[in-house]
């Protein structure tokens, strides 16, 4: 069942379809709580309908189910970024790198958040 579901959101997003895959995402997380991937997956289908303040609150659920989650850590970070919470954004990419400090998109986008800040160090 949990397969198929997953397919479903991935049909659905392959449709251009968010708001379909949302639900499905959804019903996941209700069948799999301590699943991060699906916390992951629901907040980037809510990140893509633009719904910031839930796709943060997934991705900080995930980042609690999985501490070492990269993909939420970077999802987390650009989520924060795109809705104006500098500040916040810049420690979410700084937890990033701590854990990967190779994320070639995360350093990019710290070092070019820095620069519209204006603090080029």
């Amino acid at each position: 069942m949990i397969d198929e579901l997953e397919k479903q959101a991935e049909a659905f997003l392959a449709h251009h379809q968010p708001a379909d895959a949302e639900a499905v995402y959804q019903q996941l997380c209700k069948l799999e709580p301590d699943n991060a991937a699906h916390r992951i997956n629901l907040g980037k289908t809510q990140h893509r309908l633009g719904q910031l303040r839930n796709a943060v609150k997934n991705y900080q659920e995930a980042i609690r189910l999985d501490p070492a989650s990269v993909e939420a850590r970077y999802n987390l970070a650009n989520a924060l970024r795109e809705s104006g919470d500098t500040a916040t954004a810049i420690k979410a990419y700084q937890r990033l790198l701590q854990i990967n400090p190779m994320h070639f998109e995360g350093l990019n986008n710290i070092a070019m958040l820095l620069i519209s800040l204006g603090d080029s160090k």
